[in-house]
């Protein structure tokens, strides 16, 4: 007997757990046995360790221990009854359900129980909950009554709520509730009392009381039947007593969101009976939250994004309308404020600034292109009609949209059907400004397209500036396909400035081609493919392109082609000047936009100013200097603005520029033969710490190492500096110049300082310039003064005319090794040299106060007798600091002499340091500074 009813009592049990193959699963399922409660895994104590709910019993039990305060999640979708089973409710366990007290529900004990606890659904779906409807039930509900807590990203489907009060989540609400992502779809929300006022049911919640607060979030009911009495029944919430609701960003396929009353609030939300995917993808109410929401295999209509798994970033192909700022600036936040903008309720005069990052797609996964993305806004006729927008045709965006450093990812479009067709971000643009913004992981296929704009309107005007498209961007199509841009047409006008293209997936890096249209493109690079298209057959007269470099090929007048290694790095400062300060350099790359580097390092231009005599590039730090004697500005004037120090520069750099091929140029980077050209005007001011290594290598040295091209230099002291050649048979050095090769060189206004050592170990160095190798080409040099023990030029080639005028040079001759033609006027030295033109004075004729006497050729107006040196140049001295005119640089004896000035109203030109005409203890502090 025993053994028959341990049997028994097996198959019983067996019976009771048994496994069925549901049809709306793919794996074995587990039913409610009805009346069976195990304790879930997990401690429950928190969000973090929270009981693990995994089936149906684990679920009775969460309900039958009544939560106290508990954290549960769902750990699968969960089957209370076979839905799949014809007639199912017919054999179904039903659910808790209570005959007598409608504040509370029986447990398995019959002990009235109340739930507060955090339910997280993790996006998963219970189904298949049965309450019966007998006569007098109240409260039928996954949860009949709640009095605190929360429930989130749960799904209850296909199950039957009978009775008062019946809800699809909660039965009766008696507490501060918040329940938020949650979808009840395809159930039967009713009940068959006979009084109205009884009949509160809801697809979220039957009823709310207990002045209680209680909010209702991204919430969707769809599919369900409720009871026909009209007052007390709702789409979200049944009937409100003493208890204030709010139901923000939900919607309902039904007639209305409540049953009528006064403490329900909706807010962005939407009651729409007989809605479907389309009919509420331009709702004006559904707009408002669409963001939340998002199309899902197997859901009829739209869940929340949350619930459905999908990244509440990524794009559900919906649209909606952005809130202004303070400032009037509409504020793009999601992927679909952003489509409802593009999808032509742009404003002409709108501004419209994005937020953040925008995910269009979910681009994490390499195949997410096949992956079914969403498809943004196509062309689908005539290029000129426009694109299809939200509800109308032949939409254009017209307005700004202000990146404000963001990016867009994930755009895509695979329609190639029409042949006249455009895509882009911005498929068709008519008056129109993009800004600060960039485009990654995108793929735009259409006859016309681009990056950013697609196709622009005839008669308009667009500006992209300071936009990014990068080499993850794929653009292809039948007729003009560009990165930036993909096609201008008649009488528009497109301004390009500022961008970068990476993308080679395109017939042209920033624009397809224009047909009678307006281009001014400049400031621009274009990586790996050339930047402009077809302009119409040939390139129009009003096509204005200006600094736009590229590294692949291009034939139009204004862009700049070099190679990969020419723009990466440092180097690109030297072959890329004409960038503007949106651009820094990158290490081991070309140079990018700072927006999107988030870094002000190595930033360009190197210099402010045009590089014109009139307004030139202005030097103030050894870098510059450095960019400047490199000489990728051939042609260009320089200025400094100040006393610059190369001490520290020289140190870290193992001294400055080596010149390693006399009839090349010299590397100063890799891939760099440099040389200088143009003017340098030192203003008055002094180059010191100029230093070569003393194992340096060099073929020729100095602060130019070579000239080749018409080069000037003027108004510039050299000061405490070593300069040194030491290859053995070519050195050549000289302080301003070491080598000055087939061209033209000025040199005026200059003076090289007593402490400057010139040395070149070829045999061939000068104070001034140690080699000219210039055949039919002039050498002027003109008040200049050389205090060191050195030449003004060492060597002077076969076909050079060197004029030397209204200059000196001590304890040294004026030019040496002469095959070519000097010419000398008003020249003063102290050695032994003769020469027509050349004066020879005593040294202390040369020094002191009686030295412009005794060397009258130099002007008065230029020049000034110094008492402890030669003479010095009055701009030169002034910058020095050379107070008491000693030709020595700012010292204690000038700050006596501006001392002096002060209190004994003593006269020295340089004491007005700043220049305001009055000698005052601010003058005493800047020269004190300088010290």
């Amino acid at each position: 007997m025993k053994k028959l009813l341990a049997i028994l009592l097996c198959v019983s049990l067996m019976l009771s757990m048994m496994v069925l193959t549901a049809a709306a699963a793919d794996e074995a399922v587990t039913f409610w046995d009805g009346k069976t409660y195990t304790q879930p895994s997990g401690s429950g104590d928190s969000e973090d360790d929270p009981y693990i709910v995994s089936t149906p019993a684990e679920l009775a039990w969460m309900v039958n221990v009544g939560g106290n305060n508990k954290y549960f999640k769902l750990a699968n979708d969960i089957y209370v009854n076979d839905v799949t089973a014809e007639n199912w409710t017919e054999t179904a366990k039903p659910w808790f359900v209570n005959a007598t007290n409608w504040m509370s529900y029986k447990d398995s004990a019959g002990e009235d129980k109340k739930f507060s606890g955090h339910i997280d659904g993790a996006g998963h779906t219970v189904y298949g909950i049965y309450c019966d409807g007998s006569v007098g039930t109240v409260n039928n509900a996954l949860i009949p009554i709640m009095t605190g807590g929360s429930i989130k990203r749960l799904c209850v489907s296909n199950s039957v709520f009978n009775s008062r009060f019946s809800g699809g989540i909660v039965g009766t609400i008696q507490g501060n509730i918040e329940i938020s992502d949650c979808v009840v779809k395809n159930s039967k929300i009713i009940n068959t009392s006979s009084s109205d006022s009884d009949k509160a049911s809801g697809g979220i919640a039957g009823y709310a009381t207990s002045n209680k607060v209680v909010t209702i979030t991204r919430c969707a009911t769809f599919g369900n039947t409720y009871s026909e009495a009209t007052e007390q029944n709702g789409g979200i919430l049944g009937n409100v007593w003493n208890a204030t609701v709010t139901a923000d960003s939900c919607y309902a396929d039904v007639a209305k969101l409540h049953g009528g009353t006064a403490s329900f609030t909706p807010v962005n939300s939407c009651a729409k009976k007989g809605a479907t995917v389309d009919t509420l993808k331009t709702d004006s109410y559904f707009m408002n939250c669409a963001k939340h929401f998002v199309t899902v295999e197997g859901f009829a209509l739209p869940v929340s994004k949350v619930f459905a798994g999908v990244d509440a970033k990524i794009w559900n192909g919906f649209y909606q309308k952005p809130v202004a700022d303070e400032n009037g600036n509409y504020l793009i936040t999601c992927p679909e404020e952003l489509a409802y903008v593009v999808g032509t309720f742009g404003g002409a005069t709108n501004t419209y600034v994005i937020t953040n990052d925008l995910y269009l797609n979910d681009v994490s996964k390499a195949d997410w292109m096949t992956a079914s993305p969403k498809e943004w806004f196509i062309g689908s006729g005539a290029w000129h009609s426009g694109y299809d927008g939200i509800s109308t045709k032949g939409g254009y965006f017209s307005g700004t949209i202000d990146g404000n450093g963001h990016f867009i990812y994930g755009l895509y479009n695979s329609d190639t059907n029409s042949a006249a067709s455009m895509a882009g971000l911005i498929p068709g643009a008519g008056n129109t400004t993009v800004k600060n913004l960039a485009v990654s992981n995108a793929s735009v296929t259409e006859a016309r397209c681009g990056g950013i704009v697609g196709v622009t309107g005839m008669n308009t005007t667009i500006t992209v500036d300071n936009c990014y498209v990068t080499s993850s961007v794929v653009a292809s199509g039948n007729n003009e396909v560009g990165g930036i841009v993909g096609y201008a047409p008649g009488n528009a006008t497109v301004v390009i400035k500022n961008c970068v293209s990476e993308t080679s997936s395109v017939k042209a890096g920033l624009l397809g081609g224009a047909y009678n249209a307006r281009v001014d493109v400049s400031d621009c690079i274009s990586y790996s493919m050339t930047p402009f298209g077809v302009f119409d057959g040939s390139t129009p007269a009003n096509l204005s392109v200006s600094d736009v470099y590229t590294d692949a090929s291009s034939s139009v007048s204004g862009v700049t082609v070099l190679t990969a290694n020419q723009m990466a790095g440092e180097s690109a400062k030297l072959f890329m000047q004409g960038l503007s300060s949106s651009f820094v350099t990158r290490e081991n790359a070309g140079p990018m936009l700072k927006t999107f580097t988030k870094t002000e390092d190595s930033s360009f231009p190197i210099f402010k100013g045009e590089g014109t005599e009139a307004s030139p590039y202005l030097i103030s730090t050894p870098e510059e200097l450095y960019y400047c004697v490199a000489g990728f500005g051939q042609g260009k004037s320089y200025k400094l603005t100040n006393n610059i120090d190369l001490a520290e520069f020289c140190k870290k750099n193992g001294g400055w520029i080596k010149g390693n091929a006399w009839n090349v140029g010299y590397g100063v980077l890799e891939g760099v033969n440099g040389y200088f050209s143009g003017t340098l005007d030192g203003d008055g001011y002094t180059v010191s710490g100029l230093n070569y290594a003393e194992s340096n290598t060099s073929v020729t040295s100095g602060l130019i190492p070579l000239t080749r091209g018409e080069a000037t230099v003027k108004n510039l002291r050299i000061a405490s500096s070593y300069i040194t050649a030491e290859d053995a048979q070519f050195g050549r050095a000289g302080a301003i110049i070491g080598f000055a090769r087939d061209c033209n060189v000025n040199i005026e206004n200059c003076i090289i300082a007593s402490d400057v050592t010139v040395w070149g170990k070829g045999g061939f160095h000068g104070g001034l310039i140690g080699y000219n190798l210039s055949s039919g080409a002039t050498v002027n040099i003109k008040n200049c003064a050389v205090l060191a023990p050195y030449r003004f030029t060492d060597f002077i080639s076969n076909g050079t005319t060197v004029n030397i005028t209204n200059s000196y040079v001590l304890d040294n001759t004026p030019y040496e090794q002469n095959n070519g033609t000097v010419v000398t006027t008003n020249v003063y030295t102290s050695a032994d040299f003769e020469a027509e033109g050349v004066t020879v004075l005593e040294k202390a004729q040369m020094v002191g106060a009686d030295a412009l006497t005794n060397m009258s050729g130099l002007s008065s107006e230029l020049w000034y007798a110094a008492s402890k040196t030669g003479p010095m140049l009055s701009d030169i001295g002034n910058k020095m600091g050379d107070v008491n005119k000693d030709g020595v640089a700012a010292d204690g004896d000038d700050l006596a002499a501006i001392r002096l000035s002060i209190i004994a109203d003593a006269t020295f030109d340089f004491a007005d340091r700043n220049g305001d005409t009055v000698v005052d203890i601010f003058d005493l502090v800047l020269l004190g500074k300088a010290l």
